[in-house]
């Protein structure tokens, strides 16, 4: 099988920064110097980022080729700001989608026309701001080396990932646009796909996480990034495939089906899967074949995460529903402080000798039993694993509470802290409704 991963393209439009096209006849500029010329092809710039009632939508990609995927910003400009609203605004920040932030922005010249943003905007600099457990951050970037200007685009290269950035006009306020964005990517649920491009079979995957599609026609198999927007995804560049170019893919929320030009696919979910909303309720907690807890099921963030209660007073566990597999997932994660000290949930592989993880990736999963009247959910390791001391694949059956601090970490054995008297969940079983 031949592998087409698509990567940033930038030898399709030329490598020089300097030399970026405009719609406007050249003829009779050449007796100006090349900073006289430089100087005006950034007033153009100004002048096109401010000409648009509604603003830009800005087609945002994150990581080393794109291994983050694809994200909508929407950038209102006058002359010195630009009103930034974020698809994530709601999710990430708590905030109404209509809700933008102002920030200072200027273009500069380094050998090339350069789009920067002068203040701190949380939206703006959210995929480029360094953490404590994410130094590098998410790969994104604040400053655009600009090189194509048309009327209905700019293009250009983010300057730490190298990924082409694309802005295209808004027809609509935001807040409509982002909307309709955030409708798309909350309900959008397949994971399996067949169908046709022009006259040849397609099959297919979409890793919702990573915002990337993969699609098989013949022996060649296309992966690339794609953000979403209110009608579908866009594709990081152009595809072709079976004969066929794919950009723009429609999506019907209702028949799972994906369109375009000479594509016609339906998408489709794996066996056992299930809508967010089926996990709220009550539930038994079962495990160690003699221990139990009454637990109740929340919704936290819509197709997202559930806060579940009942196994502690000092605190809530949170689950992350992944919306693919149609699964909830109970993760290792920080549970409190105490004297200087963190509290984790730890993942626990006790049939694998006993070691423990608080990566944040590990755990397990619930399989449901697909009795619609009756539910339970068996709980099975999750996809990741990690080495013991002595080189041993684990891989999690159970959770235990552990303390970690700067320079040491223990087992956080106080009662008051567990369940049933103890901090420790050895070989969790199941969920069973009330």
């Amino acid at each position: 099988m031949k592998q087409i991963r698509i990567l940033t393209l930038i030898a399709i439009f030329g490598i020089s920064l300097v030399c970026f096209s405009c719609e406007k006849d050249d003829a009779g500029n050449f007796d100006k110097s090349a900073t006289e010329r430089l100087q005006e092809r950034i007033n153009e710039v100004y002048n096109l980022l401010q000409s648009n009632t509604n603003g830009w939508v800005m087609k945002y990609y994150i990581g080393s080729s794109q291994s983050g995927g694809g994200y909508i910003y929407t950038l209102k400009f006058n002359e010195t700001e630009a009103e930034v609203g974020f698809e994530l605004s709601e999710s990430i920040f708590g905030k109404e989608l209509g809700e933008t932030i102002t920030s200072l922005y200027k273009i500069t010249d380094d050998s090339g026309p350069v789009l920067s943003f002068d203040t701190y905007n949380e939206y703006l600099h959210y995929f480029s701001t360094p953490s404590s457990g994410n130094y590098q951050a998410m790969g994104g970037d604040f400053e655009f080396e600009i090189f194509d200007v048309q009327s209905d685009k700019i293009t250009m290269i983010g300057r730490r990932s190298r990924n082409l950035i694309v802005m295209e006009p808004l027809t609509q306020s935001s807040e409509e646009y982002l909307s309709g964005v955030a409708n798309i990517s909350k309900n959008f649920i397949p994971y399996y796909l067949n169908g046709t491009v022009g006259s040849k079979t397609i099959t297919g995957t979409v890793d919702y996480g990573t915002r990337h599609i993969s699609l098989m026609v013949d022996d060649k198999e296309y992966t690339t990034a794609f953000c979403f927007t209110p009608d579908g995804l866009s594709l990081y560049v152009p595809v072709e495939m079976g004969g066929v170019e794919v950009k723009d893919i429609k999506y019907d929320l209702q028949s799972m089906k994906l369109s375009s030009t000479s594509l016609d696919i339906t998408g489709s979910v794996p066996d056992g899967w299930l809508p967010f909303d089926e996990y709220e309720g009550n539930y038994r907690l079962d495990y160690t074949g003699q221990f139990y807890a009454n637990v109740t099921l929340t919704p936290g963030q819509y197709n997202s995460t559930y806060i579940l209660s009942g196994l502690n007073r000092n605190y809530n566990l949170v689950l992350n529903y992944n919306m693919q597999t149609g699964r909830l997932e109970l993760k290792s994660q920080m549970v409190g402080t105490v004297d200087g000290y963190s509290i984790y949930f730890c993942a626990w592989a006790l049939d694998d000798g006993g070691s423990v993880t608080w990566a944040p990736e590990a755990g397990m999963q619930l399989v449901w039993n697909k009795d619609s009247e009756n539910p339970v959910y068996t709980f099975e390791a999750n996809s990741y694993t990690w080495r013991n001391a002595s080189g041993g694949k684990c891989a999690t059956d159970s959770f235990i509470l552990f303390a970690v601090g700067t320079t040491d970490v223990f087992y956080y054995d106080k009662a008051a802290w567990g369940t049933n008297g103890y901090a420790q969940w050895p070989y969790l079983e199941s969920l069973t409704k009330l």
